[in-house]
């Protein structure tokens, strides 16, 4: 049996939905870091968790591939826009909404030996990155470049697959950040960026 488990969010450790323990092959998706998929600085981080995944010389891999989605109750996404250089939040600093559809963006992994954990659970993760360059037309200034995104509501993928049998099972879900509208943003040492908080998941 397979079980695959991706957290989707930012922020705390819930469970969103639990695999069928009878399921031949299963993808779930749950919680947040550190076992679980978070969003951080332009980054959806899935912690991925499979077990029986077969011989290593098949290179078993685990995807997560997200598609973000407009809706008509607020904004697709946000954007952190400023001049290049400038983490100083104000002034300089503006978080755009945009409501029209941008690229998808995913990543994938092979498992190795070392992601074996107690019990024969492979864990790994996988950071999937927007192009941000793609995404300065949205700035207010010209000149100005995107220092952050993140996407409201998205449509997520997760896929385990090797070799020999290629897509051995896939599951969609839709997530959606509550309020997200008015994700606030920090500046730090490691640069301007929204604050992680929990996306809402529904298995489609």
């Amino acid at each position: 049996m397979l079980k695959n488990f991706i957290m989707l969010g930012l922020l705390s450790l819930s469970t969103i939905v639990l695999c069928s323990p009878e399921a031949e092959a299963a993808i779930c998706i749950t919680g947040f870091c550190g076992g679980s998929c978070c969003f951080k600085s332009n980054t959806v981080e899935c912690d991925l968790n499979a077990d029986h995944v077969g011989n290593l010389t098949n290179n078993p891999t685990l995807r997560c591939d997200l598609t973000p989605q407009a809706t008509t109750s607020g904004p697709a996404g946000l954007l952190i826009c400023g001049a290049p250089g400038n983490n100083n939040p104000s002034p300089g600093i503006q978080v755009v909404q945009i409501f029209s559809t941008v690229a998808g963006f995913g990543a994938s992994q092979t498992l190795t030996k070392n992601d074996k954990q107690t019990g024969g659970v492979y864990t790994k993760n996988v950071f999937t990155h927007a192009d941000l360059s793609s995404l300065s037309s949205f700035c207010p200034n010209t000149g100005w470049i995107v220092l952050d995104y993140v996407p409201c509501t998205a449509a997520i993928t997760a896929t385990q697959s090797d070799d020999v049998n290629g897509v051995v099972d896939f599951a969609d879900f839709v997530c959606t950040l509550s309020n997200c509208a008015n994700l606030p943003f920090v500046s730090d040492q490691t640069g301007v960026h929204f604050v992680r908080q929990q996306y809402s998941c529904t298995r489609q």
